[in-house]
């Protein structure tokens, strides 16, 4: 498993990879810590993290366009279309 900061996840597309913030692994130690096992490795906490950064799925509700205008610049807003 190789691990990516997490700005990458959208750049790589990897099966066995795993993307993290710093605040992710703080807290992926701190659950780690909270178990009190004597042996905890590397894949211990690739494991964790790979569990805790799973991307979740977002969904939008549609929105209209909005136009807006200030003095002479006008522009418009409009969601994007999958």
């Amino acid at each position: 498993m190789n691990a990516y900061a997490h700005s990458l996840r959208t750049v790589l597309d990897e099966q066995d990879a795993t993307f993290a913030n710093w605040n992710q692994v703080v807290t992926v130690i701190a659950r780690l810590r909270e178990r009190r096992v004597d042996t905890l490795g590397l894949n211990d906490l690739l494991k964790e993290l790979a569990n805790l950064s799973v991307p979740e799925e977002v969904d939008h509700l549609p929105e209209p366009a909005s136009s807006w205008e200030f003095g002479s610049l006008r522009f418009t807003i409009e969601q994007e279309q999958n």
